[in-house]
C-alpha cells in the first residue's frame, strides 16, 4: 500500500520495529480524516474491482470508502455464522425493516433468500394494520431492523392491541435501549440478539446467546478497547486496509473481561 510505505515512515516505524501483535501499538493510529485524504492511496489493486460505499455518518460526516466482494462475503458470513447460532438457518423465513427499500416502495419479496423486505419509511397509524397483515401472512421466523424502527412499528401495534408471534429478532445499525427492548420482545413475543458492527468492517461483536454481554468475532479483527474509543485492525478487508482505526464508540468492559491472546 502506497498510502503505509508513507505513513510509517513520517511516523518513524520500520518493517523491522514490528515482531509480534504485542508491537501493534507502535503503530500510529488511523482517523477518519486521514482516511477521508488518501482514500485511493490506501487501496490496494484496482478500485473497479471495488465497491465504493460510505458510512452512514451518525458520528460525524459520511466516510467514503472501499470494500473488496471478498470482505463483503466474508461479513455476511459472520452475520450468517451468528444467527445460525441464535437458530434461524439459512432459508429460513425473515422479515427486514433496514432501509433497503426506498420511501415510496412499501415492500419487495425476495424469494430466493425467503426475505420480505418491509419500508422503514412508512411506519405511522395509518400504514399499521398493512404492515400486521403482511407479517402475520408471511410468518417470519425472524425479523431484522434498526431499533428505532421496530420500536416505532412495536409502539403501533401495542397502541393498537395487536400482537405477533416472531421467535428471534436481530438488531444493528443503532444503539438498542433497554426499553426499546423491552417493547420490541413483549409486541413480537420474540428474544433480541444485537450484533455491533461498523461499514469499515473493523469491528464485530455479538449479543452472547444468553443475553449476558457482547463477545468479539474470533478472526474478524484485532481491537484495543479504550475508555472512550475503539482502536481496531481489520483482518477481513485486505484489499482496503484499516491497521488502528479508530472508532468513536465506547464499550464498557465486564469486570471479569479478559483479552484473549492470540
Amino acid at each position: 500500500s502506497e498510502f503505509y510505505s508513507d505513513f510509517y515512515k513520517k511516523n518513524g516505524i520500520g518493517i523491522n520495529d514490528i515482531k509480534s501483535i504485542n508491537d501493534i501499538e507502535k503503530l500510529p493510529i488511523l482517523t477518519k480524516d486521514i482516511v477521508r485524504e488518501n482514500i485511493d492511496k490506501i487501496l490496494i489493486g484496482s478500485k473497479y474491482h471495488m465497491q465504493k460505499v460510505s458510512t452512514s455518518g451518525t458520528t460525524g460526516n459520511a466516510l467514503p470508502l472501499y470494500q473488496s466482494y471478498r470482505s463483503v462475503l466474508l461479513e455476511q458470513a459472520y452475520v450468517y455464522k451468528y444467527r445460525r447460532m441464535c437458530g434461524l438457518n439459512l432459508g429460513e423465513r425473515l422479515a427486514s425493516l433496514r432501509g433497503h427499500l426506498d420511501s415510496k416502495t412499501f415492500k419487495l419479496r425476495l424469494h430466493v433468500a425467503n426475505t420480505l423486505y418491509l419500508s422503514s419509511y412508512q411506519i405511522k397509524q395509518s400504514m399499521v394494520e398493512k404492515y400486521y397483515k403482511e407479517l402475520c401472512h408471511f410468518k417470519p421466523k425472524a425479523i431484522e431492523g434498526y431499533p428505532s424502527s421496530l420500536y416505532n412499528l412495536c409502539c403501533l401495534l401495542k397502541e393498537n392491541s395487536l400482537k405477533l408471534n416472531i421467535p428471534l429478532c436481530f438488531t444493528s445499525s443503532e444503539t438498542l435501549y433497554d426499553f426499546q427492548r423491552t417493547v420490541i420482545e413483549e409486541t413480537l413475543n420474540c428474544k433480541i440478539y444485537d450484533w455491533y458492527g461498523c461499514t469499515e468492517h473493523t469491528i464485530a461483536i455479538g449479543e452472547d446467546i444468553n443475553h449476558n454481554g457482547y463477545f468479539e468475532m474470533p478472526g474478524y479483527s484485532y481491537n484495543e478497547l479504550k475508555e472512550d474509543h475503539i482502536i481496531s485492525t481489520s483482518f477481513i478487508n485486505n484489499d482496503f486496509p484499516l491497521i488502528r482505526y479508530r472508532v468513536n464508540d465506547k464499550i464498557i468492559l465486564k469486570p471479569n473481561y479478559k483479552k484473549i491472546k492470540t
